[in-house]
């Protein structure tokens, strides 16, 4: 199994703890469009990726 550090796709909590964030605020990042996402079924699913690009631009 991928550790956390190494996975290219994250859920919701996963992607929360990443960014050192709680789920809610993360919630309404993703519903601003700040950060994209996909749903498949009821998962949110948020490429690394977009996460580090939110990331540098915050900075």
């Amino acid at each position: 199994m991928k550790t956390s550090s190494h996975k290219s796709v994250f859920n919701l909590k996963e992607a929360a703890a990443y960014l050192g964030i709680s789920v809610p605020t993360l919630v309404r990042l993703l519903g601003s469009g700040a950060i994209p996402y996909r749903r498949v079924g009821q998962r949110w699913l948020i490429a690394r990726s977009a996460l580090d690009d939110w990331l540098n631009k915050k900075n």
